[in-house]
């Protein structure tokens, strides 16, 4: 039974990844155009997480999260590619978003293999998301963020997470549209916040880096070979 945890619901099975990669590095791979430029390789012991499209790419990845892909227009989406992401496996799980704020816009129940995890509209992340809602920012790849941290990740490198659509996404390039540059630019102020005040408050001690950034320039830029 799920158990009502203030204003949405708890995810009390995430209390079995707590500190599961404590000290380990991870990836996260967002659907920006440099992910194009990323020619994968295989750093030991880092763990990999990615989100929504990155079913179409060959990139591995550890974790998956999924939960805004239904855009009809664009072609890398849920609606047009259902079987693509209800057979997608990753190496360890495949996590969907389930929406306090109703089911408009959220992806069905029934796909396969998948763990569904209860996400609250916010712009505030949330440390402790086995006893409520992962927070909602304006990106999945800070619900990505915030599991990673939970599972005891120390440092986290941003692939594909340009936060800025002026060329669309690696696989959609016209998905530049005036609602896309927005959300560009509300990643811009959650990434900010993040760095600026909440990882101080709650995870002191990560560090996050990022990998051929274009908007997102407040986190220290590393190449790949600087991974580890």
């Amino acid at each position: 039974m799920e158990t009502q945890i203030l204003h949405g619901y708890a995810n009390p099975f995430f209390e079995e990844y707590k500190d599961i990669h404590y000290g380990d590095s991870a990836i996260i791979f967002g659907s920006g155009p440099t992910l194009n430029q990323w020619i994968d390789n295989e750093y030991p012991g880092v763990i990999r997480a990615g989100v929504n499209e990155l079913v179409f790419t060959p990139i591995v990845l550890d974790y998956y999260f999924s939960g805004d892909s239904q855009e009809i227009h664009r072609p890398g989406t849920f609606a047009k590619n259902k079987q693509v992401y209800y057979d997608y496996m990753p190496r360890i799980q495949k996590f969907i978003r389930k929406q306090t704020w109703g089911e408009r816009g959220a992806l069905p129940r029934d796909i396969s293999n998948a763990v569904y995890y209860w996400c609250d509209l916010t712009n505030q992340p949330v440390k402790d998301i086995a006893a409520q809602p992962i927070g909602c920012c304006a990106s999945i790849s800070f619900e990505a963020l915030q599991f990673l941290l939970y599972a005891g990740i120390k440092r986290v490198y941003l692939v594909g997470q340009d936060c800025s659509y002026n060329k669309g996404t690696f696989r959609s390039p016209t998905a530049n549209d005036p609602f896309h540059l927005t959300c560009g630019n509300d990643m811009l102020v959650d990434w900010q916040m993040i760095h600026e005040d909440w990882l101080p408050q709650n995870y002191p001690d990560v560090e996050i880096f990022s990998v051929r950034p274009v908007a997102l320039k407040i986190f220290p830029e590393v190449t790949q070979d600087e991974i580890r």
